[in-house]
């Protein structure tokens, strides 16, 4: 998905698969950009993306979303990239946002099985230190 900011913070464009994935008309993107952010991380998302406006870097960052059409996502980024003029001035930011939902499932499914793993094996090691007293009787 990619999407275009003018220096003031106003969303000038936003592709279709924005669009698409949000829900949105092009007048409600281009209204209120933050509409689709989770609740929970817009004060983060929104101090943020004012900081990064001031510092005037390229910036990254990862929030949920809330589409309307759709449950919870993750998106990383977006990636952030500005456009400087030749006096140096921001005249655009430009960004990309990609939905990494799956990603970050199978993320957490393979913290979850790590964690399990390490509780086995400190398992099967006492039982093994029971068994060898057992055997020491």
């Amino acid at each position: 998905m990619a999407w275009s900011v003018r220096p003031d913070g106003a969303v000038d464009f936003v592709n279709q698969r924005w669009l698409e994935y949000t829900g949105l008309s092009l007048e409600e993107a281009l209204a209120d950009s933050m509409r689709t952010v989770h609740p929970e991380d817009l004060p983060r998302v929104t101090e943020k993306w004012r900081a990064d406006m001031a510092v005037g870097d390229q910036c990254e960052d990862e929030m949920r979303l809330a589409p309307r059409r759709r449950g919870i996502s993750l998106v990383p980024g977006p990636h952030r990239a500005r456009l400087r003029n030749e006096q140096g001035n921001i005249v655009k930011w430009y960004g990309t946002s990609t939905d990494i939902t799956s990603a970050k499932s199978a993320e957490n499914a393979l913290r979850d099985s790590g964690v399990q793993l390490q509780g086995l094996t400190r398992r099967l090691v006492e039982l093994q230190e029971s068994e060898r007293k057992d055997l020491a009787l």
